[in-house]
């Protein structure tokens, strides 16, 4: 099961918050189902992005997409605040929930969107859920709690404050790793990665000294890891490390230079054990992996990219932040996807297990923007369901002419004889019953820019096919649109205040006009 840390989370160890408190909230009291003991396969990725066009202190959305980074689609707008509680996200161990943390508040929402709910208050800047799904992993001001869903019952893992960023479940639950950087009871001080027993919080082992000062890679005057990850399966731990000396040249990890470039490291689950590189993306000098995470089955890792694009003045020029996606050994590394808003990149990332508990590992496939294949957007398309030209919105001018030349064309002829004089047309009676349509709803305006679009739910016929829709504008030209339309577009408005409201009509008469709808349009 990925975990991860948000490389935004570290400005929340300006806060000081020592207390989780848990919220009363619905749903909050029931902790998700353990996971299948089947080895999980690997579902759906999550991610905090920024939509196109935001700003860096925009609220962030709760993304989710297909594991090779295709339907991504938002889950929760808004969910992540830019604060100094950082946040970061997890996926349930049966994939059927998403804990995150945002603005000094921990929330939970199921995996198709619904039912969210808020767990806790406090300033959490890392969570992860435990193996058996009862219990979050929370760092509070450099210091890992954990915290009991069904109940709220909340205890620290450790009885001094030792330092813990972010921690990491063993597979079967009974231990957690993560950097530990001070002295806690005498146990031994500095950057590293060390385990601790989840029953009693008392130090296993230190698993790697990250100092650096006697094992390679050499030449390094300090190294600073950055968050642990245990493997799904194995007693392996997977941490970044961004190195940092004397110097400000471009470099690999190892050389002396300034604190640019980061690389994947592991490191098994014993005393001191060795750092082993994680394979090589670009030669080290165009990629920096950062905020790595297993797959759910162990076999891939998901990754932050930072790619640096070229060297100038001894300093690396790097474009945004995009998400990566590689074999366990290194190998294959893929760019999966790249966000909404290419300029603020993403922050946290985690990958949904899927087993025989999960509800669903697929997010919902995002409708076809051009359904009717006419060239034209259904954004801007007033018929999306029926191929129209672009200059007519996209809309049918008229019926095609019958082609007497083939014989399959209903509307022509079906042999040599003489043509008949048809009969006249018998008109369309109206049921009895029949009446014109309910009043509308106000119809929902869409800005953006100078282009308006009007969208509407359908009509009520109350007993008669609507004919028409009618969209009345305060300023300008009405607009008729056809019975399976949703929406009309006008174009290149003048500044100033516009009123829309639409009014449906069937072959029992017209509905009244619906409540107006008010939007500015500026330059």
């Amino acid at each position: 099961m990925p975990r991860r840390r948000s490389t935004l989370a570290a400005t929340a160890l300006l806060v000081a918050a020592p207390l989780l408190v848990a919220a009363a909230a619905p749903g909050a009291s029931e902790p998700p189902a353990a996971a299948a003991a089947a080895a999980p396969t690997n579902g759906m990725i999550a991610a905090f992005a920024w939509r196109a066009g935001a700003h860096v202190s925009d609220d962030l959305d709760l993304v989710v997409m297909n594991a090779d980074g295709s339907g991504a689609r938002t889950l929760v707008p808004a969910a992540a605040k830019r604060s100094l509680c950082g946040f970061d996200l997890d996926w349930s161990p049966d994939g059927n929930r998403i804990a995150w943390a945002s603005a000094n508040q921990v929330w939970t929402v199921d995996a198709d969107g619904t039912d969210r709910a808020s767990v806790a208050t406090g300033c959490v800047t890392h969570l992860e859920w435990s193996p058996d799904g009862t219990t979050l992993a929370v760092e509070i001001d450099s210091r890992t709690g954990l915290l009991t869903v069904a109940t709220g019952a909340f205890r620290w893992l450790r009885t001094c404050d030792y330092g813990e960023l972010g921690a990491t479940f063993s597979p079967d639950g009974s231990k957690m790793a993560s950097v530990g950087t001070a002295d806690c009871d005498q146990d031994p001080i500095g950057w590293g990665i060390y385990g601790f027993d989840v029953a009693d919080g008392s130090l296993d082992a230190r698993y790697a000294d990250t100092n650096l000062r006697s094992q390679p890679p050499n030449g390094m005057l300090a190294a600073i890891p950055s968050g642990a990850e245990w493997h799904p399966s194995q007693d392996l731990v997977l941490t970044t490390m961004a190195d940092g000396s004397l110097g400000g040249s471009c470099h690999p990890l190892g050389q002396t230079g300034s604190w640019s470039n980061a690389d994947l490291y592991t490191v098994a689950a014993t005393a001191d054990a060795p750092l082993v590189k994680v394979g090589s993306t670009s030669g080290e000098y165009e990629l920096s992996e950062r905020d790595a995470s297993w797959s759910p089955d162990g076999t891939r890792i998901l990754f932050a990219g930072d790619r640096n694009a070229s060297c100038q003045s001894g300093s690396y020029v790097r474009s945004a932040t995009e998400l990566w996606t590689m074999n366990a050994n290194g190998t294959s590394a893929t760019k999966i996807w790249t966000p909404w808003s290419v300029e603020l990149g993403f922050v946290g990332s985690s990958w949904q297990p899927c087993t025989a508990a999960t509800t669903t590992c697929v997010p919902v496939v995002p409708p076809d923007p051009d359904a009717d294949d006419d060239g034209v957007p259904d954004a801007v398309d007033a018929c999306p369901s029926v191929p129209g030209p672009a200059d007519n919105a996209g809309c049918p001018v008229e019926d095609p002419p019958p082609d007497p030349t083939d014989p399959t064309d209903p509307t022509g002829p079906t042999g040599p004889t003489s043509p008949t004089v048809p009969t006249a047309p018998t008109m369309p009676t109206v049921p009895p019953s029949a009446a014109p349509p309910s009043r509308m709803d106000a119809p929902r305006v869409i800005k953006r820019g100078r282009k308006v679009i009007v969208r509407w739910a359908a009509a009520r016929d109350n007993g008669s096919a609507i004919t028409q829709y009618v969209v009345d504008i305060s300023r300008g030209r009405d607009k008729r649109a056809a019975p399976w339309a949703r929406k009309v577009v006008y174009k290149g408005l003048e500044p100033g205040r516009y009123r829309f409201r639409i009014t449906a009509a069937n072959a029992a008469g017209q509905s009244d006009p619906s409540p107006w709808a008010r939007v500015r349009v500026k330059r």
